[in-house]
C-alpha cells in the first residue's frame, strides 16, 4: 500500500479539539492543537512568496522614509533650488546689558 492510499483511508481529524476535565481541572488536547498548527504551517509554506515586493512599491513615499516635494519644500523654505542649506530664521542678538550708574 502506498502513502497516498494510506492517507486517503485514514480517518479524518475532527475540526475541533476536545478539552478534558479531571478533578475540576481542565486540560487541553495538545496533540490536537499541534496537528492544527502543523496544518496551517504547511498551508503557509505552500503559498507563493513573490507578492511582498508589490505591496512595498505601492506604499506612500513618506512611509518608506523618502522625501516628498511637500516635505522638502517645507524643510528648505525659500532656499529650495537656490542653496544646499535650509532656510532658518536669523538668530536674535541679545541687547547689551545695562550699565549701572
Amino acid at each position: 500500500m502506498n502513502v497516498a492510499t494510506a492517507l486517503a483511508q485514514a480517518p479524518k481529524a475532527s475540526s475541533s479539539c476536545v478539552d478534558v476535565e479531571v478533578d475540576g481541572q481542565r486540560t487541553m488536547s495538545y496533540a490536537c492543537l499541534q496537528e492544527k498548527l502543523q496544518e496551517k504551517a504547511q498551508q503557509e509554506a505552500m503559498r507563493p512568496r513573490g507578492g511582498n515586493s508589490e505591496s512595498i512599491i505601492e506604499q506612500a513615499p513618506n512611509r518608506l522614509g523618502m522625501p516628498t516635494p511637500a516635505t522638502l519644500s517645507n524643510r528648505m523654505g525659500n532656499n529650495l533650488g537656490h542653496s544646499i542649506k535650509p532656510q532658518r530664521p536669523v538668530e536674535p542678538v541679545a541687547p547689551p546689558p545695562f550699565l549701572s550708574r
